[in-house]
Formats: C-alpha cells, sequence, structure tokens
C-alpha cells in the first residue's frame, strides 16, 4: 500500500486523473484503518496518540486530494494561468 502511494505521489506531477482516484481510495483504507487502530487503542485503555495522529494527517490529505484544489490539480489540462495587468 504505501509503494502504491509512493508512485501515485511521484506520478501526481503528470496530473492525470486516475491517480487522483487511487489516491482517494488508498487514502480512505488508510484513515478508515487508522482510526479504527486509534479506537481500538481506546477501548484497550491506552490511547495511542500517533495514531490519532496519523489518522488526522490522513484525513487532511483525503479532503485534500478529494477536495477542488485536488480536482483542478489531477485534471488532464491543469488550472487556468492567471492574467496580470501591467
Amino acid at each position: 500500500m504505501a509503494a502504491l502511494q509512493v508512485s501515485c505521489v511521484v506520478l501526481a506531477r503528470k496530473r492525470r486523473h486516475w491517480v487522483r482516484v487511487v489516491l482517494i481510495v488508498c487514502l480512505s483504507f488508510v484513515a478508515l484503518s487508522m482510526v479504527i487502530a486509534f479506537l481500538g487503542s481506546l477501548a484497550g485503555g491506552a490511547p495511542s496518540l500517533p495514531a490519532f495522529g496519523i489518522a488526522c494527517l490522513d484525513v487532511a490529505a483525503l479532503w485534500m486530494v478529494s477536495g477542488e484544489k485536488g480536482r483542478d490539480w489531477f485534471s488532464a489540462r491543469g488550472p487556468a494561468p492567471e492574467v496580470t495587468t501591467s
């Protein structure tokens, strides 16, 4: 899973739509797994703060990739250039 995510991050520079879809699926799986790990640590009586921190980072990354900026970045044509007048 980690190798797939690293390869998707490397391929993100090419702005392919399928890379965004794969990242969303992988990040969803990892975020859900980390939330379950944190809840399991709470149930066990020893809350895992690293699991909570990683879950928060995964949710933030998922939010960025699946949001408007992620959609603009991974579109094949890229965002429109800004026009400045002098």
